[in-house]
């Protein structure tokens, strides 16, 4: 599978994954990758159902005309789905269903309205000039929760996060008060459906971005061993890291200190690893 803007087969995003890879054929793997983004849309597309009625202030790459489209066919393929035993009636033994199974009308226009609200609150918030994250997936309307003080439960003390609200909280609610409150219809089965959907679209997304959180934390990790390792084979007297998009970084190897070679400098390091430089040409001559 390739990163979309990149040329490169997609690195194994987990120990799990890794050993996925070695296991079965590529081929067989590529298409499992493949299967997996198809179903990780479709949870994005059938999420936005609920997300709109769930959150505000959505940023312009996660809400636009193509989402709520998207949200309305995924609608209507949860439709078809359901009745295809209808569609397929024309097979003799099968029968078609009694009643035909549809989404409300009224949620389904309730999802319309509330989503030409959302866009428009962002056009509102360019004309402004109000700066606005792109990716922001939208402020939960059960952001207040964060507010609340932490507690303690058999002696573990818990706090309301970013990362509880969005993960658990919101989708178990939202799962909670359909259950409870809307009477058994074919609606209420998809917004059930559309509610396990938000709490796995919710969880890849805090996935993603603790993924490049870490990966931040590892390379200040990697370069404070580095440095560690360099004090110790050349002294206490070698360059210390510099500071580069926010973690360490050792900029120069020790080798190339030791041969004079500049980084950038193609010249000199084509002539060291060749043997040509001022040196080697004056034994020569």
């Amino acid at each position: 599978m390739i990163n979309e803007g990149s040329s490169k087969p997609r690195e194994p995003r987990n120990n799990a994954e890794f050993m996925l890879m070695h296991t079965i054929p590529l081929g067989m793997h590529a298409t499992l990758r493949a299967i997996e983004d198809v179903i990780l849309v479709f949870v994005g597309w059938m999420s936005i159902t609920i997300r709109v009625f769930t959150r505000r202030e959505f940023g312009e790459d996660q809400l636009n005309l193509g989402h709520g489209l998207m949200g309305l066919i995924t609608i209507r393929f949860f439709m078809f789905f359901a009745n295809l035993q209808t569609s397929l009636s024309f097979i003799p033994g099968i029968q078609p269903l009694a009643e035909a199974r549809t989404v409300n009308r009224t949620f389904v226009l309730c999802f319309i309205a509330v989503t030409v609200i959302h866009i428009l609150r962002i056009g509102w918030r360019n004309n402004q000039h109000i700066p606005w994250h792109s990716h922001n997936f939208g402020v939960s309307w059960l952001d207040w929760m964060l507010s609340l003080p932490s507690f303690t439960i058999k002696g573990i003390r818990v706090q309301v996060s970013d990362g509880l609200l969005y993960r658990v909280i919101e989708p178990v609610l939202c799962y909670a008060v359909i259950w409870f409150l809307l009477p058994d219809s074919f609606t209420r089965n998809y917004l059930l459906w559309a509610s396990l959907a938000l709490m796995i679209h919710n969880n890849l997304v805090f996935n993603t971005r603790r993924k490049k959180h870490l990966a931040a934390i590892n390379a200040e990790i990697e370069s404070s061993v580095m440095k560690q390792l360099r004090d110790e084979a050349f002294g206490a007297g070698t360059p210390s890291v510099t500071q580069t998009m926010g973690f360490p970084v050792t900029p120069i190897p020790p080798i190339m200190e030791t041969l004079g070679i500049r980084p950038g400098d193609i010249e000199a390091t084509v002539a060291e690893t060749m043997g040509t430089n001022e040196e080697t040409a004056t034994v020569n001559a």
